[in-house]
């Protein structure tokens, strides 16, 4: 005899599956110390890809509430009219409202670390949809040391023979043949060390004593004003 089997009742009044919301986010983003991370989709340290939800059951009337926090710091949404927000700034932020307006508050998004801090932060996502589901998203947040080395230009000088000493500044330029250099950081700048030829790196040293070279003497003093005596 055939085998069979008995199929389970289907009720035709019950409602399809559900499916849970779902976070798009980067898994990591940097950011310099001192500086604000916006989750904004540029490029470079400072900015990261947008956090957005989606959710395909998404209905009219329909009410999410996204919890965000950070570990160092504080996080700040876009004010969005009709939606509700909470403890906006603060290591832990309450946003309820529908899923168009809190993807608008998402799109504001910003993170200001302590001041002060470097290293490894962690941003969590928490997101409640009106059936009752909760998902997660953890971004690593890396802060790192925000002070940029200074940019330093070549400095070149001609003069003729039977010069007997030319002047000028490695640092602030003006005299024809200087670069001027700057620090992106905006700090004052000092000369630390000088050695004659090519060497690949400079220690410390040397600074307001003659230093002697093939065709001449260089005296450099910490300002970056040299005097060279062919």
């Amino acid at each position: 005899a055939a085998a069979s089997a008995d199929a389970a009742p289907v009720d035709a009044d019950s409602p399809p599956a559900h499916d849970k919301p779902s976070i798009s986010a980067a898994d990591k983003a940097s950011v310099r110390q001192g500086d604000s991370l916006w989750f904004d989709g540029l490029a470079g340290h400072g900015h990261a890809s947008p956090v957005q939800i989606s959710d395909p059951n998404d209905a009219p009337g329909d009410l999410y509430q996204v919890k965000l926090w950070v570990s160092t710091g504080g996080a700040t949404l876009a004010d969005v009219p009709g939606a509700e927000l909470r403890y906006n700034g603060q290591d832990w932020v309450e946003l309820t409202g529908s899923l168009e307006q809190v993807n608008q508050a998402l799109a504001g998004l910003r993170i200001d670390p302590d001041d002060g801090f470097d290293g490894k932060a962690r941003l969590g996502i928490q997101v409640n949809d009106p059936d009752g589901y909760c998902v997660e998203r953890w971004i690593t947040i890396c802060v790192v040391d925000g002070n940029d080395p200074p940019v330093a230009g070549d400095d070149t000088r001609e003069f003729s023979p039977g010069t007997l000493a030319i002047g000028g500044n490695v640092i602030t330029g003006g005299s024809p043949g200087e670069t001027p250099d700057h620090d992106p950081d905006g700090d004052p700048l000092q000369l630390t060390g000088i050695v004659a030829g090519s060497a690949s790196a400079v220690a410390p040293g040397g600074v307001g004593e003659p230093v002697a070279g093939l065709w001449g003497t260089l005296e450099i003093d910490c300002d970056g004003r040299y005097t060279y005596r062919p």
